[in-house]
């Protein structure tokens, strides 16, 4: 019973107390409102209007092409070509969203009216030759992404706009991805009204059945439709296509222009369309026309500092390196290195030592956006080694004998596989790697050998030279070798055997690389 009671107050105190702040919030309320006046409501905040849609287009003047006057007015030829599949009666099926496109070279001040061209695209191809085109409704300061095409292992964006037919079909892919395909007028809305075009065919696809007339407003990064009419295409072919104005409801009197965009779900044309385009994009000539657009070549000079034998001292390290950075030789990479011979007289004899390799690999890379570490890769590689070590002996009278220690191969098979990273700085950059490289199998020559090569190192880039579509990199590098001979089957003979030998040595060299 006493328990119930407790209950009772509590519900009593919790309604006493919810009554008397409601009661504090209608005063509070009635003092903000002055006597005789009715509190109005608050407007909602302002949401932007398609105007007349006008597009503009930046497009990148140092694209494979070096920065130079040159290039960046090649690259707005190129843009102004390009542009032109996106305006009005225009594009694949001549219904092009934008009344008026422009170009802007990146880098370079705009000159448009951001008030009035609310549209821009930006396009690039980034260091994984991906090219990317993007289109962004712009909102004050912000960009809105509404379209967008990513073509991996692509030729540079200004090629791809010089080439009409795949030119026009990148816009066709962008323009009907936008919230609109095209515009009209509303002295043409009218019931029987209509609008021809020629027309080119998407794979399948003939010109849409049905097309929706709409105004559009954005609200909290969303588009919200008010619906006006619709048209029905009447003739329609893989050349021409005419639509009619089949329906039409009482229009604003402040609009003057209004939105199309074709009923039908877009998803199986997009589809298709970029699939056409990855093929065209993709062939085996676009693919062999961006072989050498980006690459580089250098050598390398290393001085030895240390090494397990005194011999390998009296040889520097001589190299040569390069990579292929696009095309369908992309991530290409070969390296050859050599030390030549060198001997060492001993009062037990003549040793002598020299070895070349050669290797090809190809770099599977991705890009990280790390604090220090900005890329790795993983390159497996394949190649052909020489090495020769001689040990000639004497007798005790000082004079040569037929008694002595030796290792030769000859285009022996190898195979190796390399880790690295690189740390990509304003001034500078600097790679770090390890590598392991072992015989294929055991190459019989005069004897039974295998050899395993274990290297690290790092090495440090710094720019020197940048020419037009070119440049001259200083190299300075710290690397350590050591190679490993190891008989696999001793056989009894008058000779001296080598069991194993350890060949290892550090080299603190420079080079220089040239790039494009």
């Amino acid at each position: 019973m006493l328990k119930n009671r407790y209950y009772l107050l509590i519900n009593q105190f919790l309604i006493s107390l919810t009554v008397f702040f409601v009661g504090i919030e209608f005063a509070l309320g009635q003092q903000a409102k002055p006597a005789g006046q009715e509190a109005k409501p608050v407007a909602p905040a302002p949401i932007e209007k398609f105007e007349i849609p006008k597009l503009e287009i930046i497009v990148p003047t140092n694209d494979d092409e070096g920065s130079s006057k040159k290039s960046s007015a090649k690259a707005l030829n190129a843009c102004k070509k390009f542009a032109k599949y996106f305006q009005k009666n225009s594009g694949i099926w001549a219904t092009g969203p934008f009344s008026e496109v422009k170009c802007t070279a990146s880098g370079s001040k705009s000159k448009v009216d951001v008030s009035s061209y609310q549209w821009v695209m930006k396009t690039e191809r980034n260091s994984d030759d991906t090219a990317i085109f993007e289109i962004f409704f712009r909102r004050g300061s912000t960009m809105i992404s509404q379209a967008k095409l990513e073509l991996e292992n692509s030729m540079p964006v200004v090629p791809l706009m010089q080439q009409s037919k795949l030119g026009r079909e990148i816009a066709a892919y962008l323009s009907i991805s936008l919230p609109m395909r095209s515009y009209i007028t509303k002295a043409d809305l009218k019931v029987g009204h209509s609008i021809s075009s020629k027309v080119e065919n998407i794979g399948s696809h003939l010109p849409p059945k049905n097309l929706t007339i709409f105004t559009a407003t954005l609200k909290d990064d969303v588009w919200m439709t008010t619906v006006y009419g619709s048209m029905v295409l009447k003739e329609g072919s893989s050349k021409k296509a005419t639509w009619q104005v089949s329906a039409i409801s009482a229009l604003p009197i402040e609009n003057d222009v209004y939105l199309v965009q074709q009923t039908e779900d877009r998803t199986p044309l997009l589809e298709d369309l970029k699939n056409i385009i990855v093929d065209k994009n993709s062939s085996f000539f676009n693919k062999l026309f961006r072989v050498g657009r980006s690459a580089y070549i250098g050598f390398r000079y290393g001085i030895p500092l240390k090494a397990e034998n005194s011999l390998i001292t009296k040889s520097p390290s001589i190299g040569l390196l390069g990579e292929f950075r696009s095309g369908i030789l992309k991530g290409f990479r070969f390296n050859y290195d050599m030390t030549p011979k060198s001997k060492l007289k001993t009062d037990a004899g003549v040793e002598s030592y020299e070895t070349s390799r050669l290797q090809l690999g190809y770099a599977f890379g991705k890009q990280l956006d790390w604090p220090v570490i900005h890329w790795v890769d993983l390159t497996p590689r394949l190649g052909i080694t020489n090495i020769e070590y001689k040990n000639e002996l004497y007798q005790s009278d000082g004079e040569e004998t037929s008694t002595s220690a030796s290792f030769t191969q000859r285009r022996a098979p190898t195979t190796a596989l390399e880790i690295g990273a690189e740390s990509r700085h304003q001034f500078f950059l600097a790679r770090a790697w390890l590598s392991q490289t072992f015989s294929i199998g055991v190459v019989k020559l005069d004897k039974n050998f295998k050899t395993n090569t274990f290297k690290f190192g790092l090495d440090l880039y710094k720019d020197l030279i940048k020419l037009k579509s070119m440049r001259i990199t200083g190299l300075g590098f710290y690397s350590f070798d050591k190679t490993t001979i190891t008989n696999t089957q001793k056989e009894e003979s008058d000779q001296v055997e080598i069991e194993s030998l350890s060949l290892g040595v550090s080299y603190l060299g420079f080079g220089l690389t040239l790039s494009w």
